[in-house]
């Protein structure tokens, strides 16, 4: 089993991944820009009802 210190390290190395993981995922936590998705300038009329499971019947 291990001791206590030995544990402490471990959740530090542990949180200090943590650390660079979300940097690399999130530059802008590091002090980026943030990317948006584009905004719609011009929407379509017409209206289209793909979803496939509208008339799919659910089993009980």
């Amino acid at each position: 089993m291990a001791t206590v210190e030995e544990l402490k390290l471990r959740v530090r190395e542990l949180e200090n991944e943590l650390i660079k993981c979300k940097q690399k995922r999130c530059p802008e936590d590091a002090g980026g820009s943030q990317n948006y998705r584009q905004r719609i300038v011009k929407m379509s009329a017409e209206v289209v009802d793909s979803n496939p499971y509208r008339y799919a019947k659910v089993a009980a």
